[in-house]
């Protein structure tokens, strides 16, 4: 499952990225994160981290708070 989150967020990298017109407000960016979050807390945990930092990516969302990583 691991492996699987990572290729579908470098495929989103590769072919998708380029028609979301938005930059990410996040150093790094919230794929890199969600690569880097997958691969040090596993598929579920990961996700669910990387799913927290997406929903913070909205400024009406947004509420402040640290990452994981």
């Amino acid at each position: 499952m691991k492996k699987l989150a990572i290729f579908a967020i470098r495929f989103y990298q590769k072919y998708l990225r380029h028609f979301h017109n938005r930059q990410c407000i996040y150093t790094p960016s919230c794929s890199n994160y969600g690569i880097m979050a997958v691969e040090k807390y596993g598929f579920s945990k990961g996700c669910y981290y990387t799913y927290l930092r997406i929903k913070r990516c909205n400024g009406a969302l947004y509420k402040g708070g640290e990452d994981y990583i």
